[in-house]
């Protein structure tokens, strides 16, 4: 009796820009599990160490180039090959011949057999685990001094816009004073002059202290429009606007 032969299960290439992630893992037995990847437009999922699935996105982030390998179980569903996942250039990504030259070499020279593959949403055949390389880690190190970078910048910012409000206060408070002082000075005027039509004073003294009220009028405006374009001029463009709009009120 000739015993039937098992079919071979299909295999394919999964190649392209990373376009995003599942938010979360989906725990296995095991300690394993599974997180979806979006990659050209499709969703697949990853299947792996718990370990492995949270530093997917920080080892593989959005708008990075990969290629991978996935064969279809019994039930038809893809598994994820973990030991075929490799970070690739654009140029490698969206060309036939070097597609094929990698997914031959990946299925040759894979650290993993192609069988050792979790069963989506089942207890996995066989624990594989994926060790982060030293390239992953000085990846990972260099993008954590970018954001750190990020951060430090953005504090700098925020001091010295800190610093251009509390200028502006100031100057508001003087320029107020200074318009308050106008508008006693002008009360003062009309007292003058209501106390001199009253007392009959001499129309000549009552001239001269309407021109020197004149002047001290003159010089208290001259002052309002010097602050005025100090105001002005520390007043945040459009951009910083934005940016303390975002942050709220200091």
């Amino acid at each position: 009796m000739t015993q039937s032969k098992k079919p071979k299960r299909e295999e394919r290439i999964i190649k392209g820009e990373v376009e995003g992630y599942s938010r979360e893992i989906t725990p296995f037995p095991g300690g394993r599990g599974s997180r979806g990847i979006k990659v050209e437009g499709e969703w697949h999922n990853m299947i792996g160490s718990k370990d492995f699935l949270k530093l997917l996105e920080e080892t593989y982030p959005v708008g990075s180039f990969v290629v991978f390998a996935e064969k279809q179980n019994r039930k038809k569903y893809w598994d994820f090959i973990e030991a075929t996942l490799k970070k690739i250039t654009k140029e490698e990504a969206y060309s036939k011949e070097i597609q094929d030259n990698i997914a031959t070499e990946n299925l040759q020279n894979s650290a993993y057999p192609p069988e050792s593959v979790g069963v989506q949403h089942n207890k996995p055949e066989e624990e594989t685990v994926r060790e982060l390389t030293q390239d992953d880690i000085d990846l990972l190190k260099k993008e954590i001094k970018t954001m750190e970078a990020k951060v430090l910048q953005k504090e700098h910012e925020n001091i010295k816009l800190r610093h251009n409000f509390k200028n502006i206060k100031q100057a508001l408070k003087y320029s107020i004073s200074n318009q308050k002082n106008i508008i006693l000075s002008a009360e003062g005027i009309l007292e003058d002059l209501e106390y001199d039509l009253e007392n009959n004073v001499t129309l000549t003294g009552t001239e001269n202290k309407i021109d020197e009220n004149k002047t001290e009028i003159t010089r208290l405006e001259n002052n309002i429009k010097v602050r005025n374009k100090e105001i002005a001029d520390a007043t945040p463009n459009r951009n910083e606007k934005a940016r303390i709009n975002v942050h709220g009120p200091i």
